[in-house]
This record gives C-alpha cells, sequence and structure tokens, in this order.
C-alpha cells in the first residue's frame, strides 16, 4: 500500500486491510464504502451546501455577541468626548416661581387686608474661564479613552476570529475521527468474524475469539466517545458561528501571513498588538487623570451672566422688577479638608500601577508569541514523524497478516497492530488540526487577525464613523 493520505485539508483513508472501506473527506458526513476522491472533491466544490472557513469566520464576525458587546462599549465610550468638551461650553438654567399671598394688616380698631399674585423668572448663564486646565486634559484624556476602546474592540475581533477558526478546525479533526472510528470497528467486525471461522476450523482457540471480542468492545467505546466529542465540537461551532456546522470543506494553516522570524514577530507586536497599544493609552490617560486631580488646587474663574423679572400684582395694581448683571467670579481654593492632595497622590500612584501593567501586558504576549511559535515549528517536525508512523503501522498490520496465515502470528499480535494503526491515524489528525489552529492564533498573538487581514467578505465596521457623529455635538439623543 503507497503511503497514506491523511491530511486535515485534503483527507483521505484507504486501507486494504478493510476491504477497501475508506473514510471520505475531513468534516463530511458518514460516507458508503468506498468514496472516489474526485467525488469527494465536488461534492466540496458545491456552493449550496459547503461552508468554508472564510464563510463561517464572516458569521462569526457579523454574529458575535462578544463583538456586538465590545462595539457598543467603544460607541459609549465615544460619549465620553463631547462631554468632556462641555467644560468649555457655557451652562444655562432658568427658575421660575407663583404664588399667592393674602397680607392682614391691623392697627387699633381698623385693619385691612389684601391679596397679590407674587411671581418671577430668573435666567442664569454660566461661563467657565479658567478651571486649573482640567477641561483642557479632561478632552484630551477623553481622546485616549476613545482610541483604548478601539483597540480593545481589534483585541475581541482577534479573539471572536482565532476562536471561530478553532471551532471549525474542532469539528473537522472530530468527524474525521468519528469516520476513522468507525472504520476501525468495521475492521474489528471482520476480525471477530474471521476469527470465528477459524475457531470453527480448529485453527485457533476460544482466547482468540475473545481477545477479538475485546478489542471490538475497545472499538465501540472509542467510537462512543469520539461521538460525544463531536456532539460537543458542534455546540461549540454553532455559539460562535451562530449556525449548526453542515458541511465543512478542508481548511489550510495561513502561514502566508505569518511573519519570517520570531524577532519580526516580537517587533510587530510592540506596533500592532491592541492589547500592547490600548495599555500605552491607558497610561497616557491616566498620566491626564493625574493633572486633572492636581487641576482641583487651583483657582477657577466663571463668568455669570443673570437676567431676573419680578411681578407682584393684585386686583388693582400690578409692579415689576427687572435686573440683569455679568459678573467675573473667581475661587481660590485655600483649604478644602486635603480632599484634593488625596485624590492627586491616588491618581499618582494608579498611574504606576497603570505603568507596571502595562510592561506585565507586554511581557505576557511575549511569552504568548514565543510559546505558539515554538509550537509552530514544533509540529512540523511532529507531522512528518506522525505520517511516517501511520505509512509503518500500515506496513506493520499488512506484514502481520499475512504472517498468521502461516501460524507465525497470533490474533493478538494482528488485534494490536490494528489498534495502533488507529491510534497513529488519529495523532496524525490531531497533529495536523493543531498545526492550523495555532497559525490562526499566532497571527491573533501579534496582532494582524482580523477580518481585514483575512480579506473576509463582510462589510467592516468602522469604530471612526461614530464617533465623528458625536466628538462636537451639542445637543440631541440620535
Amino acid at each position: 500500500m503507497g503511503r497514506v493520505a491523511l491530511n486535515i485539508w485534503a483527507f483521505k483513508i484507504r486501507d486494504k486491510s478493510l476491504g477497501g472501506h475508506g473514510l471520505g473527506a475531513l468534516a463530511l458526513p458518514v460516507l458508503g464504502k468506498a468514496v472516489s476522491l474526485s467525488a469527494l472533491c465536488l461534492a466540496l466544490a458545491h456552493p449550496l451546501k459547503a461552508e468554508t472557513m472564510s464563510g463561517a469566520l464572516s458569521k462569526a464576525y457579523r454574529s458575535s455577541p462578544e463583538l456586538n458587546a465590545q462595539r457598543a462599549d467603544v460607541r459609549a465610550t465615544d460619549e465620553n468626548l463631547p462631554a468632556a468638551k462641555g467644560g468649555f461650553r457655557p451652562n444655562i438654567y432658568s427658575t421660575g416661581n407663583w404664588g399667592f399671598l393674602n397680607q392682614h394688616l391691623s392697627l387699633g380698631s381698623a385693619s385691612q387686608s389684601s391679596q397679590t399674585h407674587p411671581g418671577g423668572i430668573n435666567l442664569v448663564v454660566n461661563q467657565n474661564l479658567f478651571n486649573g486646565f482640567r477641561d483642557l486634559n479632561g478632552i484630551n484624556r477623553a481622546e485616549f479613552q476613545i482610541k483604548q476602546s478601539q483597540q480593545l474592540l481589534r483585541n475581541s475581533e482577534a479573539s471572536v476570529l482565532s476562536a471561530a477558526a478553532a471551532a471549525y478546525m474542532k469539528v473537522l479533526r472530530d468527524t474525521s475521527i468519528v469516520l476513522l472510528r468507525t472504520d476501525a470497528v468495521e475492521a474489528l467486525e471482520l476480525q471477530l468474524s474471521s476469527t470465528q471461522i477459524r475457531l470453527d476450523r480448529g485453527e485457533v482457540s476460544r482466547t482468540d475469539v475473545s481477545q477479538a471480542q475485546s478489542a471490538l468492545a475497545q472499538g465501540r467505546g472509542d467510537l462512543s466517545v469520539a461521538r460525544a466529542s463531536l456532539l460537543g465540537s458542534q455546540a461549540v461551532f454553532k455559539q460562535l458561528i451562530g449556525e449548526t456546522p453542515k458541511q465543512l470543506t478542508p481548511a489550510r494553516a495561513i502561514d502566508g501571513l505569518i511573519p519570517r522570524s520570531l524577532p519580526e514577530s516580537l517587533k510587530i507586536a510592540d506596533r500592532e498588538h491592541p492589547l500592547i497599544l490600548a495599555a500605552n493609552f491607558s497610561i497616557e490617560a491616566a498620566e491626564l487623570s493625574a493633572q486633572i486631580a492636581k487641576g482641583q488646587l487651583l483657582p477657577t474663574l466663571n463668568l455669570v451672566g443673570t437676567w431676573s423679572r419680578a411681578q407682584d400684582y393684585s386686583a388693582v395694581a400690578r409692579e415689576y422688577n427687572t435686573n440683569a448683571s455679568i459678573v467675573a467670579q473667581l475661587n481660590v481654593p485655600i483649604y478644602e479638608a486635603g480632599i484634593g492632595y488625596a485624590q492627586s497622590r491616588q491618581a499618582i500612584e494608579k498611574l504606576s500601577q497603570t505603568r507596571i501593567l502595562a510592561d506585565q501586558q507586554r511581557m505576557q504576549i511575549h511569552m504568548t508569541i514565543e510559546s505558539f511559535w515554538a509550537n509552530r515549528d514544533a509540529i512540523r517536525e511532529t507531522i512528518k514523524a506522525a505520517s511516517d508512523q501511520v505509512e509503518a503501522s500500515e506496513a506493520t498490520l499488512n506484514g502481520v497478516r499475512e504472517e498468521a496465515k502461516f501460524g507465525e502470528r497470533t490474533t493478538q499480535d494482528i488485534l494490536y497492530a490494528q489498534q495502533l494503526l488507529t491510534n497513529s491515524r488519529v495523532g496524525l489528525i490531531n497533529t495536523q488540526h493543531d498545526r492550523v489552529v495555532i497559525s490562526y492564533n499566532l497571527l491573533a498573538a501579534i496582532g494582524r487577525l482580523s477580518a481585514e487581514s483575512l480579506n473576509l467578505a463582510v462589510e467592516k465596521y468602522d469604530p471612526k464613523a461614530h464617533y465623528d457623529k458625536v466628538q462636537n455635538k451639542w445637543i440631541g439623543f440620535d
């Protein structure tokens, strides 16, 4: 038998020892026996039935609750900017009053009563001119907070896409293992039948039949476990993609998007990883928070304009009194119970904490990249070794069966060789699954996994669109 083609993106197993029973393409439902590779390719190419990795990731990008929630959070953070700009805008408010006044005056035997209706309206305009640079620093802090939230959105996008890719590959892997275990059970059933016939002929003992029965029971148990694992993978797929997996086409590692070396990957991460950029923006925002806290200790200057009109009228007379004024108010804090100083010291410590956390975040990302990079290099060698093991296991099984015909091998030898072949094929499926998943994880780890980098056929969400709408908004809910 030639070298087995066990490949997660072009998967086919055909074992002569199983009477020509083969496995179909990865992630296809259990197909009939002796499925041809050309028929599989036609099935995979059918646009109305097949699901691709790109299509699944596009669906996850559009429907992910995590992404939609993060987008809403970015839009909410955008409102920090017009709120901060409000410090340079006037505060205008009005008050009014109206009532009934009954007066009774007694002087000796004489008395006098009167009823009036006092009322008035007041209009106040308060414009801040200086408040220790808190308004200016608040605007700059809002800008950095918005940039930070946009980077967190990028990170959520990468997390959703990498999780969706992993879910896609798990369904492919587990479907393949189910098919593989199914063929293994069928082979064990044939082996048990063959052993029973040989027992009837007096060529083997009852022990050989018991061994074949035990192996078949083990194979059926492994098949049950594989089916349960597939159901779990399908549930995760539906949760992340939004649909039940049907017919998934093979997928490849995205090696073309990975930098050529580990040092280059680390440099790219320092420049582009959303969590590193978000941490840098958080430092800027924390520095401005410290300046805002210190600004409480500086004088404030306000320009206050007032206009009021009071009236008091009765049945016989009506009186009006109108006043208008513009006043500059200077407030110089002398001592505010130490609150301003405490808040300033607290903000400085928060800034120190933010810097430490940013360094920790950067080191964590570097460690993750180094780990994925090492696994990526190792998995290539592992795939080659696993392929060699499959080929050797096939040769071993065929040899053991030939030798058993001449009484040189026992039923136990055949069952052991069969189990070894099945395990080696499962191992190869797992390593090829890992290679694809690691490529997506590595691209996410350097900060470049996105709908744009994968060229997904989706309408890209642009957080700047909402930012542009609200950054200078004075009033309104839309």
